[in-house]
This record gives structure tokens, C-alpha cells and sequence, in this order.
């Protein structure tokens, strides 16, 4: 059963935390070093916000470069997490945007987002994390470490935080705390 109502990320949120292959684990390492030092720099002088903003440059390896068939991924998925009639992003005060070739599944108010190349390759996960209650940590929980049986990926939150998917108990803890 299909969810009517759009899975809405906003466009600064879409990618804020995302799953990579682990071979990108030491370029995240050094740019989640990187954006913590231009934070610092660019805090606005009021301290709200800040003057410019990071931008995350691609690692040395994609998903993309797995060559894992989207549907093995959308296999990962649990039964208890239902798929979005669709994925949009845009602003708030602006026109919705459709993102194409990309799937969005709900546990609450939390979404998974997985997109794929026109020959159906995995290409891009992205996580939008709301408020976490017990029933939707397990179901996250088991598929960010299912996805560990597909290939060695991490998970990056650019916000700070950096998990091998193998690892279900720092996922949880993880899931926990955003």
C-alpha cells in the first residue's frame, strides 16, 4: 500500500546524510574535519547562521560504482516501512521539484530516499531524519544494517557522525541521538 501523501525534503536537507561505499571513509573523515574548520569561519556575526556554505565534494568512490541492481536495495527495505506515492523537494516557499528515478519509504516521520541510474543501478541513498519513537528506530535500525549484506557502505551525517553499516549497534545509537 502506497502512502498518498509525497515524501517533502527540503532542498538543504536532501543529502545532509547519506550512504557511501566504505572506501570513501577517510575522504569523510577529512571533510567532516574540513566543514567543522569552515563553520568556524564563516559563523555569520550575529551567530545565526553562516556567511557561506559548505559544499560536500564527491568521494573517490560512488554507489553508483557498486553496480548493485536498485531492487536488491528496495529488498532491504522492511515490510513495516511503506513506500511514498513519490519524493519531492523544493523550499518552503517555492514549487515542489519531483525527484526522478528515486523511491522514498516511511517509518513515521522519518524517510529513506534511494535513487537509481536508467540502467537501474543504485545511485544515491539519502536519510531525512524527524522525531524517532521506538517502533521506527527498529525498522531503520534493520535496514541500514541490512544494506551492509550488499556491499561495505557507511552511513555520513555531515552534521558529525560517521557509521559503518556493518556495525547495528552504532547504527541504533546513532539513531538514537539524531
Amino acid at each position: 500500500m502506497l502512502f498518498r501523501k509525497p515524501v517533502w525534503v527540503h532542498e538543504d536537507d536532501l543529502g545532509t546524510v547519506q550512504v557511501l561505499p566504505m572506501a570513501c571513509w577517510n575522504d569523510c573523515v577529512d571533510q567532516l574535519g574540513s566543514i567543522e574548520e569552515f563553520a568556524e569561519r564563516h559563523e555569520a556575526p550575529d551567530g545565526l547562521g553562516w556567511t557561506k556554505m559548505y559544499e560536500i565534494q564527491p568521494g573517490p568512490k560512488s554507489l553508483e560504482d557498486l553496480s548493485i541492481k536498485v531492487g536488491k536495495v528496495k529488498g532491504m527495505v522492511p515490510l513495516v516501512m511503506r513506500p511514498a506515492r513519490k519524493a519531492v523537494t523544493g523550499t518552503y516557499s517555492g514549487p515542489d521539484e519531483p525527484l526522478e528515478r528515486t523511491a522514498a519509504y516511511r517509518a513515521g516521520g522519518n524517510a529513506v530516499l534511494v535513487s537509481w541510474s536508467e540502467d537501474h543501478r543504485w545511485t544515491w541513498l539519502s536519510f531525512s531524519a524527524g522525531h524517532m519513537t521506538p517502533w521506527q528506530l527498529g525498522p531503520l535500525s534493520i535496514f541500514f544494517h541490512r544494506l551492509s549484506s550488499l556491499a561495505a557502505v557507511l552511513l555520513v551525517d555531515w552534521r558529525g557522525a560517521l557509521i559503518d553499516l556493518s556495525d547495528h549497534k552504532a547504527i541504533v545509537r546513532y539513531l538514537k541521538d539524531s
